[in-house]
């Protein structure tokens, strides 16, 4: 799954996010699916710019980011959705050019 959509934990700015099942993990799927509906997204929706967020240890995610032409911000400590406890998580962003 690839998608996006405003991301509240974060200002509701327009994020990318993705899953896959471990089965496919590591194929370069998502990598090429993000870097396509990142694209998409910032062409067809005239938008300035995308964000992404991955865990500080999700070095799987960050990889996915870095490959699709994000550049990390900063580090932010968000409170996800889902969960009990702020984490800090890589905030970055893919501007519009």
């Amino acid at each position: 799954m690839v998608g996006i959509g405003n991301k509240e934990e974060v200002g509701n700015e327009i994020e990318i996010a993705y899953f896959i099942s471990e089965e496919y993990a590591g194929n370069g799927y998502i990598s090429e699916a993000a870097h396509a509906v990142s694209r998409w997204a910032l062409q067809n929706l005239k938008m300035d710019y995308l964000i992404a967020i991955a865990e500080t240890g999700n070095y799987p995610s960050q990889r996915v980011v870095e490959k699709c032409g994000f550049h990390k911000v900063d580090t932010r400590m968000i409170l996800n959705s889902g969960e009990s406890e702020e984490k800090p998580f890589f905030y970055y962003r893919l501007y519009n050019t």
